[in-house]
Protein backbone atom coordinates (compact mmCIF):
# COMPACT_ATOMS: atom_id res chain seq x y z
CA UNK A 1 0.00 0.00 0.00
CA UNK A 2 1.25 3.49 -0.77
CA UNK A 3 -0.06 6.90 0.20
CA UNK A 4 -0.35 9.82 -2.18
CA UNK A 5 0.32 13.09 -0.39
CA UNK A 6 0.16 16.71 -1.47
CA UNK A 7 1.32 19.92 0.22
CA UNK A 8 0.59 23.50 -0.83
CA UNK A 9 0.68 27.07 0.44
CA UNK A 10 -2.77 28.42 -0.41
CA UNK A 11 -2.73 32.11 0.46
CA UNK A 12 -6.50 31.94 1.15
CA UNK A 13 -7.93 28.44 0.82
CA UNK A 14 -11.57 29.53 0.45
CA UNK A 15 -10.77 31.10 -2.93
CA UNK A 16 -8.91 28.00 -4.12
CA UNK A 17 -10.96 25.19 -2.60
CA UNK A 18 -12.58 24.07 -5.87
CA UNK A 19 -9.14 23.81 -7.49
CA UNK A 20 -7.89 21.75 -4.54
CA UNK A 21 -10.90 19.43 -4.70
CA UNK A 22 -10.29 18.88 -8.41
CA UNK A 23 -6.62 18.01 -7.75
CA UNK A 24 -7.63 15.57 -4.99
CA UNK A 25 -10.10 13.87 -7.31
CA UNK A 26 -7.86 13.60 -10.37
CA UNK A 27 -4.71 12.57 -8.48
CA UNK A 28 -6.49 10.27 -5.98
CA UNK A 29 -4.75 11.89 -3.00
CA UNK A 30 -4.85 10.38 0.49
CA UNK A 31 -3.32 13.19 2.57
CA UNK A 32 -3.43 16.90 1.83
CA UNK A 33 -1.60 19.54 3.87
CA UNK A 34 -2.33 23.22 3.30
CA UNK A 35 -0.56 26.19 4.91
CA UNK A 36 -1.58 29.85 4.80
CA UNK A 37 -5.27 28.91 4.77
CA UNK A 38 -6.21 32.33 6.15
CA UNK A 39 -9.02 30.68 8.09
CA UNK A 40 -10.85 32.53 10.87
CA UNK A 41 -13.96 32.26 13.06
CA UNK A 42 -16.14 33.52 10.21
CA UNK A 43 -15.31 30.48 8.07
CA UNK A 44 -17.03 27.30 9.23
CA UNK A 45 -15.54 23.82 9.08
CA UNK A 46 -18.31 22.90 6.62
CA UNK A 47 -17.02 25.50 4.15
CA UNK A 48 -13.57 23.86 4.12
CA UNK A 49 -14.61 20.21 4.41
CA UNK A 50 -13.88 17.74 1.63
CA UNK A 51 -16.21 14.73 1.31
CA UNK A 52 -14.66 11.53 2.61
CA UNK A 53 -11.79 13.31 4.40
CA UNK A 54 -11.18 13.96 8.08
CA UNK A 55 -10.14 17.58 8.55
CA UNK A 56 -7.70 18.86 11.16
CA UNK A 57 -7.69 22.66 11.21
CA UNK A 58 -5.80 25.29 13.18
CA UNK A 59 -6.41 28.96 12.40
CA UNK A 60 -4.16 31.79 13.50
CA UNK A 61 -6.17 33.80 16.02
CA UNK A 62 -3.98 36.76 16.99
CA UNK A 63 -3.45 38.22 13.55
CA UNK A 64 -4.65 37.89 9.98
CA UNK A 65 -3.25 35.19 7.71
CA UNK A 66 -1.53 31.95 8.62
CA UNK A 67 -3.40 28.80 9.50
CA UNK A 68 -3.06 25.17 8.47
CA UNK A 69 -5.34 22.31 7.47
CA UNK A 70 -4.60 18.63 7.16
CA UNK A 71 -7.12 16.56 5.18
CA UNK A 72 -6.79 12.80 5.62
CA UNK A 73 -8.76 10.21 3.63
Amino acid sequence: MSLKCFYTNAGSLVQKLSELKERISTQKLDIVAVTETWGHDGISDAELAIDGFAMYRMDRTLQRGGGVILQVY
